[in-house]
């Protein structure tokens, strides 16, 4: 079969189920980054690392060793200059890959400038947008895919909405004390629970203690309606999305945000903020719903409602995972892939 190459700034969940639908199609797959996380499953496929320093010519020599068929590069220095320099004048087949919607033309001087490089101005790009404008005629819609293990799915709800949010604890931006603001009379009241999960890295970008500290503050006055929990290896998200009803991503200025979508293929209610790249995959009301980031009457609104019917839960919640398992599916995505191939 075919050889792909991946660079990425790290192994993100979502190559994770990538890697893995290729692999199972027979497809030999290498991931280059710079970094790693703690919480990175490797099982299917181990990342080669060039950390800051790594003399590009040590990059190109791999990417020459592997001789991909297809290179998705996004930028990752100092993995994707190496790259996208072995791959000049067509010796690598290669798609440029940005979280810029389909519906967003890069401006004409960025196709000249790659152009000018003797590098092909073609994307891939996970988001078809929300704006409706004119489609990008050099971007391909490929979104990463999801999975839920064979079998499982949403474990019955007895009690309150099992609620989830899943971001890193220490970035403002993922507005996890709006949701906590929305739920706070559902919380109150005992309908409903709150479960918050997430990465304490401090070296990530925007990241303040001060906002953890309130998140904590939060649980620990919530008699148990709160639950954080902290630093979770992506091989035990599985159990957690199971175990919920909802997931939430309120955040702001997220360019993607793959925890909702991935939870859809556990038939959990998805509840993604306008601002998020993955909103574009959600048909309001049917297998999800969507809200503007930091509007907490209307968040509020949408998890009263959820709370309140059962049915309502069940319904969403069988289209989500009806959505994950077709368009958002391995086996669509490795379709996908096979066509940048062809």
């Amino acid at each position: 079969m075919s050889r792909i190459l991946f660079v990425a700034p790290r192994f993100h969940t979502n190559l994770f189920f990538a890697t893995r639908a290729l692999i199972g199609a027979g497809h030999e797959v290498a991931v280059f980054v710079p970094k790693r996380e703690p919480t990175e499953d490797w099982t299917h496929v181990t990342p080669q690392v060039f950390g800051p320093g790594t003399p590009p010519a040590a990059i190109r020599r791999a990417v020459r060793d592997f001789a991909p068929d297809l290179a998705l590069v996004r930028h990752a220095r100092p993995v994707s200059p190496a790259v996208l320099g072995a791959a000049r004048f067509g010796r690598i087949p290669l798609y440029h890959y940005d979280q810029r919607a389909a519906d967003r033309p890069w401006p004409w001087y960025k196709a000249w400038e790659w152009r000018l490089q003797g590098l092909p101005a073609r994307r891939v790009t996970p988001k078809t947008g929300l704006e409706g404008g004119a489609p990008d005629p050099l971007a391909t819609f490929l979104p990463w895919p999801v999975e839920a293990p064979s079998g499982a799915g949403r474990l019955p709800r007895q009690g309150p909405l099992r609620v989830l949010c899943v971001g890193k604890l220490m970035q403002p931006r993922k507005n996890q004390d709006k949701l906590i603001a929305a739920m706070q009379p559902l919380l109150d009241t005992g309908r409903a629970r709150l479960t918050l999960v997430g990465s304490r890295l401090a070296s990530a970008k925007g990241a303040e203690g001060a906002h953890l500290d309130r998140l904590e503050a939060a649980a620990a006055a919530s008699g148990g309606a709160i639950t954080l929990v902290p630093d979770v290896p992506f091989a035990e998200m599985a159990a957690i999305y199971a175990a919920h009803d909802v997931c939430v991503l309120p955040a702001r200025k997220e360019p993607l945000g793959s925890s909702p979508i991935e939870a859809m293929a556990f038939g959990c209610v998805p509840v993604i903020a306008r601002q998020c790249g993955t909103a574009c995959y959600l048909t309001q009301g049917v297998d999800g719903f969507v809200v503007d980031a930091g509007d907490v009457p209307g968040l509020a609104a949408i998890l009263e409602r959820l709370a309140g019917d059962d049915a309502l839960v069940a319904r969403v919640g069988a289209a989500a995972r009806r959505t994950a398992e077709g368009p958002l599916g391995p086996q669509t995505f490795v379709r996908r892939v096979e066509a940048l191939l062809r």
